[in-house]
């Protein structure tokens, strides 16, 4: 067997197929899923997760910070206009970045920026431009659910059935 692909003795790789049986039965599609999903390593499930929500928060983040400067955008001007062609723009250009620079404390407090960050996620979701895609996701990643990535945390928690047992009683085992 040679190490590389298409080495001697190997099909040639548009000629390779995939040797698993291929079926169209939603009870049986979902079942491979939940099966290959029971094989994943959940470090790298929560990994993914993980890295996902910090793309998309700052997808949220840059789309914050588009509205703010809009909001702002008379106090840039000014500002702008004060340091282009200036040698001295430090000195002479003190009055207007304190301006602008208060616009923004205005309407950059953290209360704002976590509720708006969470409004502009939830929109995201909802118009299905997020990166999460929860809702696609959860069949395949044990630690994304529909309202968050994570299981309840202690205290919250119910126990109910396991997973298997759930799969087991779904597809009659």
């Amino acid at each position: 067997m040679w190490p590389f692909k298409n080495g001697p003795g190997d099909k040639p790789a548009d000629k390779q197929q995939d040797e698993r049986p291929r079926t169209e039965d939603p009870k049986e599609v979902d079942r491979v899923i939940w099966e290959r999903t029971q094989q994943r390593i959940p470090y790298f499930e929560i990994r993914e997760a993980v890295e996902l929500e910090q793309k998309e928060i700052k997808e949220a983040k840059k789309l914050l910070g588009t509205e703010i400067r809009a909001k702002c955008s008379a106090e840039i001007d000014d500002y702008m206009d004060c340091v282009v062609d200036r040698f001295w723009t430090i000195l002479e250009c003190k009055k207007a970045a304190h301006v602008m620079r208060a616009c923004f404390l205005k309407y950059e407090t953290p209360e704002f920026v976590d509720k708006r960050t969470k409004e502009i996620m939830k929109e995201r979701e909802e118009a299905g431009e997020s990166l999460m895609r929860r809702v696609e996701r959860a069949k395949f990643n044990r630690f994304v659910t529909q309202d968050g990535w994570v299981p309840p945390p202690k205290g919250s928690y119910t126990p109910g059935p396991t997973e298997e047992e759930t799969m087991n009683k779904k597809f009659g085992k």
